[in-house]
């Protein structure tokens, strides 16, 4: 009697390497050391805001206040209406729900500042508030400040300080990499059972209309963007960095202004980190 062959499965797909190596000397990812941590989830923030009696807006009114040179309606309404644009957590001794977002300063570099609040009586007030990351807008491998803001102690403590040690290099996260190889996996999966479709494959554009159905890579692909490796700054470094960087630009130069700005942004985070202990009805930053 003939042998029949076992069925073809997904695992039959696997990449004959390791394609989701582990962490390498010196590098750090999202998955261990997020910019924000100690957080409980990820919410929408206009539901989450929507449900507790606080409307689009009064939340533009309450953005706008944090930062009123800066903080715009797109960047309140960026925060509203994306999915998965804040994190939840519980804060203080009355285990009150949270939500900590954001906010965005769209300049050449990128100011984000971190801000935690609550919903009382309809109204929103922030519990702590810091800036954690000047990003570069133009080139996603460069970054001139990186701190980590971590939330611990069920909701009474917090602390603000450098995200990594100098030198470090910030890479894709392996549990990005793993969602990357089950998506080329279930799709291949469908290309062999005749039931690829857009839900698993990519949908490929063809002349006159026509559509197919496309394979994905077995690793991920480099972004065109570059952002793969990006070497984080403490304070140490960024604020050298950006002392030369102020410098450089004179005191006219059409950037001059704004590479101000970011320093003295950068100072001000700096100077911020520290432990932050639950008082009354807010985070406080305790005596060092």
């Amino acid at each position: 009697m003939a042998s029949v062959a076992p069925p073809v499965t997904v695992a039959s797909f696997v990449p004959a390497r390791d394609s989701c190596p582990p962490l390498g000397l010196n590098e750090v990812s999202d998955d261990e050391t997020p910019a924000i941590a100690g957080t409980t989830g990820r919410a929408k923030a206009g539901e989450w805001l929507d449900a507790r009696g606080v409307s689009m807006a009064a939340f533009r009114v309450w953005i706008r206040s944090r930062d009123p040179k800066n903080l715009t309606d797109f960047a309140a309404d960026s925060l509203y209406d994306a999915n998965d644009s804040c994190q939840t957590l519980t804060v203080g001794d009355k285990k009150e729900d949270a939500l900590v977002c954001t906010l965005a300063v769209r300049t050449s570099i990128m100011r984000y500042s971190a801000v935690a609040f609550v919903v009382r009586n309809k109204r929103v007030a922030a519990v702590l508030e810091a800036g954690y990351s000047l990003p570069s807008m133009d080139w996603p491998d460069s970054s001139w400040l990186d701190l980590q803001l971590a939330f611990s102690g069920g909701g009474l403590e917090a602390d603000l300080h450098d995200r990594a040690t100098p030198g470090a290099v910030l890479v894709r996260g392996p549990s990005e990499c793993r969602q990357h190889v089950a998506k080329y996996l279930a799709c291949e999966q469908a290309h062999l059972e005749g039931t690829a479709s857009d839900a698993v494959c990519p949908q490929i554009m063809h002349g006159a209309g026509k559509t197919s159905f496309g394979h994905l890579s077995p690793t991920p692909p480099i972004s065109p963007m570059g952002g793969g490796r990006i070497v984080l700054n403490g304070c140490a470094e960024a604020l050298a960095k950006l002392d030369e960087l102020v410098k450089q630009s004179g005191a006219s130069g059409p950037f001059a202004a704004e590479f101000r700005g970011d320093r003295e942004f950068a100072l001000r985070s700096c100077k911020a980190r520290g432990r932050y202990v639950w008082k009354s009805d807010r985070f406080v930053r305790s005596a060092p």
